[in-house]
């Protein structure tokens, strides 16, 4: 068996190749169940060209429709801060119209600091309609503008993270980046199988897919035998 860190789950087509990453599906399905929980049902999406964004763009409407909710209006926009403003126009246009009663945002960093407030500019007001964005957003200093407030997005849960930022930063002057945490928990995850395993023998397929799964750095995670890993996102 393989632990690979790819976000493709092409990757683990292969047997025995399992990823410890965090899967866009997966986001979207915390942010579908979450949002129609609440009686939020319609959604417009507002997603950057490229193959992040095509890939949020082609699977939120379908894992939305499963939790009975519906993308009503959708516009990209070139990764570029100049190139935003006329879909954010457009899209809080069709607003009234449309009826929807938040929107996607897989967006992350400076951009999303950029486009967060021509959102509020032409009008989308994020005290009548809901923000959401994937985990990208998991980041301070998105976290601190103004213009997102009372968004949501779905992240591992906070409280083993932040013990180990804390370490980290002990040990090594400085915080970690974000995937620091899938290195620590993959080799977590190696000395829990070498400490329960038959000392000398190979990891077996059926150690690595125990219906248990395992806690991490991340939280807790499961691997299916089609090796993808399905995670405990909070929002």
């Amino acid at each position: 068996p393989v632990v690979a860190f790819s976000t493709d789950a092409t990757v683990a087509q292969n047997n025995g190749v399992f990823l410890l990453s965090f899967m866009i599906e997966s986001e979207l399905e915390a942010i579908a169940r979450k949002a129609t929980s609440e009686g939020i049902t319609r959604f417009a999406m507002l997603i950057p060209e490229g193959a992040y964004g095509q890939r949020v763009g082609e699977a939120f409407p379908s894992i939305l429709s499963r939790y009975g909710g519906v993308v009503v209006h959708t516009e990209n926009y070139a990764r570029q801060t100049g190139a935003m403003f006329e879909p954010a126009q457009r899209l809080a246009s069709g607003g009234a119209a449309g009826g929807y009663q938040a929107v996607l945002i897989p967006e992350g960093g400076n951009l999303l600091r950029s486009l967060a407030p021509a959102l509020a500019y032409y009008g989308v007001d994020p005290r009548q309609v809901r923000f959401f964005g994937t985990g990208l957003w998991n980041d301070i200093s998105v976290q601190r503008e103004t213009s997102l407030r009372g968004g949501q997005f779905p992240a591992p849960p906070p409280e083993q993270r932040t013990i180990f930022i804390e370490q980290y930063r002990q040990v090594y002057g400085e915080r970690p980046p974000r995937i620091a945490s899938l290195g620590y928990d993959a080799v977590l995850l190696a000395a829990h199988l070498a400490a329960d395993g038959d000392r000398g023998q190979r990891y077996q397929l059926q150690d690595l897919t125990t219906e248990n799964g395992f806690a991490g750095v991340d939280g807790i995670y499961r691997s299916r035998a089609d090796g993808i890993t399905e995670r405990g996102f909070s929002i």
